[in-house]
C-alpha cells in the first residue's frame, strides 16, 4: 500500500528513555550540587527538544493526539510546558501504574520510539542494560531491548513501531526486529560512556524526517510476531544474570512481561496505599541514601 492510500494517522504513541538521546553518556549522578541540577536539566532539555522533533512529524502526518509516555526513571524526565499542545503525557511515578505502556490500545495507529538504548551486554554502548530473553514457541531464542520488547507488545493491538531514534547498536537491533522501521542514528556509542554524537540540531532534523517517513508508510511496516508457548526471563546489567530462577511460560507476552517486572521491582496494576507517603519527588530519586 502506498502512503497516499494508507489510512490517516491519527493517534500516536510515543514511548520515551533517556540513554539514547544525542548528548547524553552517563547516567545521573545522586549528588545534590549544582553542577548536578543544571547537568540533569540539560539532559532533559535535550530529550524534549527529540521528543518535539518526532512530534513535528506526526502533525505533519494528520495526527492529532500524541501520548508521549515518560517512561525513563522516575517518570519526570520531561518539560511537560514545552512540548507541542497536541501531546498528552504519560507520567509519574515509575513501575507504579496500571502497566508499562498505559493507554496503549487499538485505538493507536503508529508507534514511535524516541532516546533508546542499546540491550544489556551489546559491546561498548552507551549505558547499556536491559535484556529480556525470549524463547518462542518455535523453540528460537531472542535476546530483546526494552524497545523490541515494546515492538512485540505494541503488536498485541495491531499497532506498527515505525520510527525509533537512538544509538547504532540499537538502530541496528530493531532493524532486524522490525524490517522497514526507520531508525535515526543519534549518536555512535565509542564505550559505555563514550560517544559521537550529532549536534542536537542535526539529531532533531534527523528524527523528524525518519519519524514522518516512518509514519507515511507505516502501512507497509508489519508488527512482529511470535509462536506460542513463550519462556520468558530478564537480566538487568549483566546479561548472564537472569532476574528470575525460573523462566516464566505462557501464551500472553503482555502478561509474562509484567509478571517479570512486578516480581522484580515493580507494582503495575497493584493497589497502593494513599498512606504510603515514603516516596518523594525528587528526593526519593536523587538525593543519597543516608
Amino acid at each position: 500500500m502506498s502512503a497516499s492510500t494508507s489510512p490517516a494517522v491519527k493517534t500516536v504513541y510515543l514511548q520515551t528513555d533517556i540513554e539514547g538521546v544525542a548528548g547524553f553518556t552517563h547516567y545521573y549522578s545522586t549528588s545534590s550540587s549544582l553542577w548536578n541540577f543544571h547537568h540533569v536539566q540539560r539532559m532533559e532539555r535535550l530529550l524534549t527538544g527529540e521528543i518535539n522533533a518526532a512530534v513535528k512529524a506526526c502533525k505533519e502526518a494528520g495526527a492529532t493526539t500524541v501520548l508521549v509516555n515518560d517512561s525513563h526513571g522516575p517518570g519526570y524526565s520531561i518539560h511537560f510546558e514545552d512540548l507541542d499542545p497536541i501531546c498528552r503525557i504519560i507520567h509519574g511515578r515509575g513501575g507504579y501504574g496500571p502497566g508499562w505502556l498505559p493507554l496503549l490500545d487499538e485505538t493507536v495507529d503508529a508507534a514511535i520510539a524516541i532516546g533508546m538504548h542499546a540491550r544489556a551486554g551489546a559491546t561498548d554502548a552507551v549505558c547499556n542494560h536491559s535484556l529480556w530473553h525470549v524463547t518462542d514457541g518455535d523453540g528460537r531464542k531472542h535476546e530483546w531491548s526494552e524497545v523490541s520488547m515494546f515492538a512485540h507488545l505494541c503488536a498485541r493491538y495491531g499497532v506498527p513501531l515505525v520510527a525509533i531514534s537512538g544509538d547504532q547498536w540499537i538502530c541496528s537491533e530493531i532493524r532486524e526486529v522490525v524490517p522497514g522501521c526507520r531508525t535515526a542514528e543519534v549518536k555512535q556509542s565509542l564505550s559505555l560512556q563514550n560517544a559521537c554524537t550529532l549536534h542536537p540540531v542535526a539529531a532533531q532534523a534527523l528524527i523528524y524526517e525518519r519519524v514522518l517517513d516512518g509514519l507515511r508508510h507505516r502501512a507497509e511496516i508489519a508488527p512482529p510476531t511470535l509462536a506460542t508457548p513463550i519462556r520468558l526471563n530478564v537480566s538487568d546489567r549483566d546479561p548472564q544474570k537472569k532476574a528470575l530462577p525460573e523462566d516464566l511460560e505462557g501464551d500472553c507476552l503482555w502478561t509474562l512481561m509484567h509478571e517479570a517486572c512486578n516480581r522484580n521491582y515493580a507494582h503495575f496494576g497493584e493497589p497502593v496505599s494513599v498512606d504510603d507517603r515514603s516516596w518523594r519527588y525528587p528526593d526519593s530519586v536523587f538525593v543519597p541514601k543516608s
